[in-house]
């Protein structure tokens, strides 16, 4: 629950999600979603040096969209704004979504006081 209006934070709640590790693939306004995916760190998924985009076989204009594991939700409740986050779709699959859904609800949380 964050203590302001949806206008205010449907604008700030874009920028918390990425802050907490969350990348927007798309959104919604008129429903109030966010559908995001968890961004992956530089460590986990480092980017290839020059010489090695220079020499691989690999196309360098292929553009890998992720998709979207999560849906953030924002409904507005007065002068409050509730933020709940829940699977995709059916087929989305993590199987720490519960340690997850209270790990990124907690930063968000923190994010948006």
């Amino acid at each position: 629950m964050v203590n302001d209006q949806f206008d205010r934070v449907w604008w700030r709640a874009a920028l918390a999600l990425d802050r907490v590790g969350l990348g927007v693939v798309d959104k919604n306004r008129s429903v109030g979603e966010y559908y995001v995916y968890p961004l992956q760190s530089q460590i986990d998924n480092p980017d290839p040096s020059f010489i090695q985009k220079w020499f691989s076989n690999e196309s360098g204009n292929a553009v890998n969209v992720p998709k979207a594991l999560y849906t953030a939700k924002l409904t507005a409740q007065g002068n409050q704004t509730t933020i709940s986050l829940k699977l995709y779709d059916s087929s989305s699959m993590d199987p720490n979504f519960v340690d997850n859904q209270k790990k990124y609800l907690d930063g968000l949380a923190a994010q948006l006081q």
